[in-house]
């Protein structure tokens, strides 16, 4: 055979043989090792399949499908379809929703202006925050049976029962921020221009003077933020920071997927129920769970669903069930 020829068939068995050495370290439980070896056969069918030969062509495209399926086994990924649950284009044709919400079994969607009740795939008329205002984030409030906008203003805006009520502070002013959540009484507002979370405590009618929460961390990146106890803070890097009662402590993510996660995109999920993190990376089509522990955030696997434009998500308190906002529709699927 030609000297081509033989380079190919080389090529071949190298990818077969790395694809193989993959499995064996896979099933001896060496996740890391298993993914390095996939690039070396990815690399040698490549060669075949850019030659202007056709020579090992077909066994090169099988090969390809197989390393592709071992790499989802070696990130433990899975696939799946979501169903849509909603249509918000129904209300709003141009809508752009930017976030999602659950409060007493309903969904909430909101754009920029307004927010739209959902009851399972009935969309009911979007109800507007504010006219001249902007909504940067929202949260919910079980206890009070109530939705908390953060706006651009800055101020915040509480929507209960189809009945909107511009809030006070005894501060001035409002604090500004990216993101917002509740715990308990108290509402804290991310700030990353301020390196700062500001926690206020709800009162009767009005809420009290932001205090200073974050002590350590560096929040200059911060993107989104969840509470459970402790609170746990993304960053557009794709690293993840903890404080307890304001102090940070040392955490990281662990064990990462081969293809990193980064973004001003990105979103952190979680509950005083749940046992993982939840990290959306709409760039990647994907939902990252991580176990959660006391130093680490270890990864566990990734869900990989084919949808665009992904903007905000909610794990159900069984941890089986997610709901994924898109810029004009609401689907579920199963983890």
């Amino acid at each position: 055979e030609s000297t081509e020829t033989a380079q190919l068939r080389e090529e071949l068995s190298i990818a077969r043989e790395a694809l193989q050495q993959a499995d064996t370290l896979l099933v001896q439980g060496d996740r890391q090792s298993a993914s390095e070896m996939l690039p070396t056969s990815q690399n040698a069918v490549q060669k075949i399949l850019s030659s202007q030969s056709t020579n090992f062509r077909s066994d090169a495209q099988f090969l390809l499908a197989d390393i592709q399926g071992k790499q989802l086994q070696v990130e433990n990924a899975k696939k799946v379809v979501p169903q849509l649950l909603a249509d918000l284009g129904v209300k709003n044709d141009n809508i752009e929703a930017a976030g999602l919400l659950e409060l007493r079994g309903n969904l909430f969607a909101y754009d920029l202006k307004n927010v739209y009740k959902t009851i399972r795939n009935i969309v009911e008329k979007g109800f507007p925050i504010s006219e001249k205002e902007t909504i940067l984030s929202a949260t919910a409030r079980t206890d009070q049976n109530a939705l908390i906008f953060l706006t651009d203003s800055p101020r915040i805006i509480e929507y209960r029962d189809g009945i909107i009520n511009s809030m006070s502070t005894e501060d001035e002013t409002w604090k500004k921020g990216v993101d917002i959540k509740t715990y308990g009484r108290y509402t804290y507002v991310l700030d990353p221009v301020e390196n700062q979370i500001w926690k206020y405590e709800r009162r009767r009618a009005k809420y009290a003077p932001a205090i200073a929460y974050n002590q350590g961390a560096d929040l200059s990146r911060a993107i989104s933020f969840i509470i459970d106890g402790s609170v746990y803070v993304l960053s557009d890097d794709g690293t993840a920071q903890k404080l307890f009662r304001g102090v940070k402590v040392d955490y990281a993510f662990r064990d990462l997927p081969s293809v990193p996660f980064t973004g001003k995109n990105l979103k952190i999920y979680t509950s005083t129920e749940l046992d993982f993190l939840y990290v959306l990376d709409p760039d990647n089509s994907r939902i990252l769970i991580f176990v959660k522990g006391d130093r680490f955030a270890t990864y566990k696997k990734q869900v990989l669903f084919d949808l665009p434009n992904a903007r905000d998500f909610i794990i159900d308190d069984s941890g089986q069930r997610v709901n994924l906002l898109t810029d004009d529709k609401i689907y579920e699927f199963s983890l």
